[in-house]
């Protein structure tokens, strides 16, 4: 039977974000249909102009969502029993923007925003713009670990690690996404100035592989000869 040995290579490398990705939700509710949607409609448009004060094109809004949706309550009668009742229609439109790294830009992004809609609904996320690159350093990182660490295990085993026969790698989704939490709430947002001093913590990221070797004998004259 063949001889082989397996061995599990990670990678791992920490990149500095250099995109910000703001995700804006809208929403209206009111018992009438029209009403949500032009209510939902007038946010919009504030926040088109808020951005365009803050240096934005109307095509850098990107829409991710758009829904309306019937919001009902489940409340007491009076003669106790439990009913759903019709609370309004949910108009809800949240777009995404998204721009290279400027703490300054993002503050007087956030400043202006909070200057045309009350208590808006904010996500600030931190990234990278180049995820196939990162992924790809990602695996080359794995692979140079699995090799180090079959290079080591054949040596102290005293045999001679051979050509790679096979690579098992299960591909999945990378969320490259620093782990910096920037909470906007309302107190926040009327400070948003302090944003333009804070610096993202690095996108730390992690993948693996599994890598498979032949091995043979330990050469004739003893020496626990590796070659890779």
């Amino acid at each position: 039977m063949e001889k082989t040995i397996r061995v599990s290579g990670t990678g791992k490398i920490s990149v500095s974000p250099d995109v910000v990705e703001l995700t804006i939700r809208l929403s209206t509710l009111d018992k009438k249909y029209e009403k949500a949607v032009a209510g939902t409609g007038r946010k919009a448009e504030a926040l088109a102009a808020a951005a365009a004060e803050a240096g934005f094109a109307p095509g850098d809004l990107k829409t991710t969502l758009f829904r309306v949706e019937v919001e009902n309550e489940n409340r007491q009668d009076a003669d106790g029993v439990w009913r759903n009742h019709f609370v309004g229609y949910d108009c809800a439109h949240a777009v995404k923007l998204s721009f290279p790294l400027d703490m300054e830009r993002l503050a007087r992004l956030i400043d202006a925003i909070c200057g045309c809609l009350s208590e808006p609904d904010l996500n600030v996320a931190f990234t990278v713009a180049d995820r196939d690159r990162v992924a790809d350093e990602l695996l080359r990182d794995a692979a140079r670990n699995a090799a180090r660490k079959a290079a080591v295990l054949a040596e102290a085993a005293g045999v001679t690690l051979g050509e790679l026969v096979s690579v098992d790698y299960s591909w999945n989704e990378l969320r490259v996404f620093s782990d910096t939490d920037l909470c906007l709430n309302e107190p926040m947002m009327k400070a948003s100035r302090a944003v333009a001093d804070m610096v993202p913590e690095d996108v730390d990221l992690s993948d693996s592989a599994v890598f498979v070797w032949r091995i043979g004998e330990a050469p004739a004259d003893g020496r626990r000869a590796v070659t890779l």
